[in-house]
């Protein structure tokens, strides 16, 4: 008989690594301006911590690799550590809004062939600088996409966080970036949990999703790679109709075997929205990454947060969605599925027969205070 080797528990693939939330901006979708707004210059990792996360990452043998804040560029230590997240055998993903970018960091930026500089931008003119909080912030954001473009810079990408404030702008801001050359140009959606004041409103919910979709539609046409899913938005439309319907996994979800996250004040875990032990010792302040990774205890939390009665699910946002992950999210089983056609019929009744939805609501209502009685 052959030996089958178990394939292990965990299967590394993406490291997170947050730096900082100090930023040279004041987004209004921001989570860590909208918990703290004195963050904005307040944390830094330390730079012994961050050097220790980037050695673990290198020899760890993970696949992805992403430096963010905050506005990682402003840490003093960046650039070093920088050159040595790109030694690694991945691909970095730097997230910055690209305001400060001088020539002399293009030219950095253009010595790591496995470096992708994403940056981020929230609509055309106007509307991307009040959502950013800077006057002439789309024009430079602009500016140093075609400068790091004429540079030869071949990895580039974009992201663009869709809101309250912008989505009927979004067909304008794909057709003022489409010239650049980027690898491709993400959408994501504000959810409740990040910015309550700027989840887009039930009522523009699908003029809101039309227009993203006439986005997708267009970038095929063009040519250029739009992550924008049918399957990302039908997701994001339960999760923002009915709120209280969970469309990731959680038991057995794939994500908390396979990155790592790094946060500004050195706790180490699998994953934002898993509960994570009150308590716990897993902080680079007192041990190291390996040792925190390594313990039994820090396993241990994963599997219970994995299995029966652990994690419930989360938001449809995710640092980790891949084919595995994503088969689970969209083929969730008849139980799930059952409940949320039955979540969505009554979203549909409530929208378009509000009479009909009243009248069961106080049928309801008034069969339980007879069971009751």
């Amino acid at each position: 008989m052959i030996a089958v080797t178990p394939e292990p528990f965990f299967q590394w693939h993406k490291f997170l690594l947050f730096i900082t939330d100090r930023c040279n901006l004041v987004c209004k979708m921001c989570p860590i301006i909208l918990n703290d707004p004195k963050a904005r210059t307040r944390s830094t990792l330390p730079a012994e911590m961050a050097f220790q996360a980037a050695e673990f990452a290198k020899r760890r043998g993970f696949k992805e690799i992403e430096v963010a804040g905050g506005e990682a560029t402003v840490v003093p230590y960046f650039w070093e550590l920088l050159g040595k997240l790109c030694e690694c055998d991945a691909e970095v993903r730097l997230v910055t809004n690209g305001l400060m970018t001088t020539d002399e960091h293009i030219a950095e930026y253009k010595k790591y062939p496995n470096l992708q500089v994403q940056i981020s931008i929230d609509g055309t003119n106007e509307i991307h600088d009040t959502i950013r909080g800077v006057k002439g912030g789309f024009k430079r954001s602009v500016n140093t996409l075609e400068r790091m473009g004429a540079a030869g810079i071949p990895r580039i990408s974009l992201n663009t966080v869709v809101q309250r404030t912008n989505w009927f702008d979004m067909i304008n801001t794909y057709e003022a970036l489409k010239h650049l050359p980027y690898l491709y140009h993400a959408f994501s959606i504000v959810e409740e949990a990040e910015a309550p004041l700027e989840v887009i409103p039930r009522e523009d919910l699908n003029n809101a999703f039309d227009v993203l979709r006439e986005v997708r539609r267009r970038g095929a046409i063009d040519g250029k790679d739009v992550i924008l899913s049918e399957e990302l938005l039908q997701a994001y439309y339960v999760r923002m109709r009915t709120p209280r319907f969970l469309m990731h996994p959680g038991r057995d979800c794939t994500c908390v075997r396979k990155q790592v996250v790094v946060w500004i004040d050195g706790r180490v875990m699998p994953c934002f929205h898993m509960k994570w032990d009150e308590g716990h010792e897993w902080e680079l302040h007192s041990k190291t990454m390996d040792e925190i990774v390594d313990s039994p205890g820090y396993r241990q939390a994963v599997e219970r947060a994995i299995g029966k009665n652990g994690c419930t699910g989360c938001s449809t946002m995710c640092y980790n969605w891949d084919s595995e992950f994503r088969e689970k999210v969209m083929n969730p089983g008849l139980q799930k599925t059952a409940r949320k056609k039955i979540a969505l019929s009554k979203e549909y009744i409530r929208d378009n027969h509000p009479g009909l939805f009243g009248a069961a609501r106080r049928l309801r209502q008034s069969i339980k205070g007879t069971a009751a009685s």
